[in-house]
């Protein structure tokens, strides 16, 4: 697999087929995606549901085997506050049979004791559907740095999970590319570019991390240094979602354009 990718967060809710073409245009070899948009979706982008017609999944894995791009993460399976994962068995079901390589989660659930709870069921349901787990770290989260994940996944103890690093969590949290080079290389399920300040804006962190991410190479994180840190097979992709930068559908493509060229010139 072409190792960088475009993550669906960029692409705001941009229906499936699309950002498979549009992936395929830029030279990418693999997406991530969720059965439905995100709530923030362009409003140029119909509305669209991958959960309501068996037809509508396979005709997007038709459409990524003839253009060449994988299924590398599926998205929408966050750990929540007031609700257990045990809710997402039908989600799994049909990530596992698009042959999506992984899922993705992220721990808002603010308590750490509760959220390790929820990641063990849902470590096991992906383990008996045969998919990957991917464990992304953020300030605000109940695992806010890169150790906290580490000793979430020493504890689950399952060869199927994995890390998610985003460049811009990694950094916002105090972390280091040279921490990154130090990893089991078979911890790293993907890594996330965008750029950013080392420090924030003051504004709260999820709305910068949602809609004001910078393009790689136009902030202050040690990309660089952070590309050289990566082992060749682990998965690099485009996480910068901008609403400023890209309001529009025309305006997304060239962005994603431009930023693809300068993940490119991180390696």
């Amino acid at each position: 697999m072409n190792r960088l990718g475009i993550d669906s967060q960029t692409v705001f809710g941009m229906p499936p087929g699309d950002h498979i073409d549009l992936a395929a245009r830029l030279g990418c070899g693999h997406i991530s995606i969720g059965l439905a948009p995100v709530p923030w979706r362009l409003p140029q982008f119909a509305p669209w549901s991958l959960r309501d017609e068996r037809s509508a999944r396979l005709e997007v894995v038709q459409r990524a085997n003839d253009k060449g791009i994988s299924l590398s993460l599926g998205e929408g399976f966050a750990i929540r506050p007031g609700s257990s994962v045990a809710r997402l068995d039908k989600d799994l079901d049909f990530m596992a049979e698009m042959g999506v390589i992984a899922v993705g989660t992220v721990a808002i659930e603010t308590d750490p004791a509760r959220a390790m709870d929820e990641l063990a069921i849902l470590a096991s349901m992906t383990h008996d559907r045969g998919l990957g787990l991917y464990l992304e770290f953020a300030p605000p989260h109940a695992f806010p740095g890169l150790q906290h994940a580490l000793g979430a996944l020493d504890a689950l103890g399952s060869p199927h999970a994995k890390l998610i690093i985003d460049a811009m969590h990694l950094f916002r949290c105090g972390n280091s590319a040279e921490q990154v080079a130090q990893l089991d290389p078979q911890l790293l399920g993907r890594v996330q570019m965008s750029d950013a300040a080392m420090v924030g804006p003051g504004k709260p962190y999820m709305e910068e991390a949602c809609f004001e991410r910078s393009l790689p190479g136009e902030g202050e994180l040690p990309l660089k240094a952070l590309a050289a840190a990566l082992p060749p097979h682990v998965p690099v992709c485009l996480e910068a979602p901008n609403r400023i930068e890209a309001p529009d559908i025309a305006s997304l493509e060239d962005y994603a354009g431009r930023a693809m060229r300068q993940v490119r010139a991180l390696f």
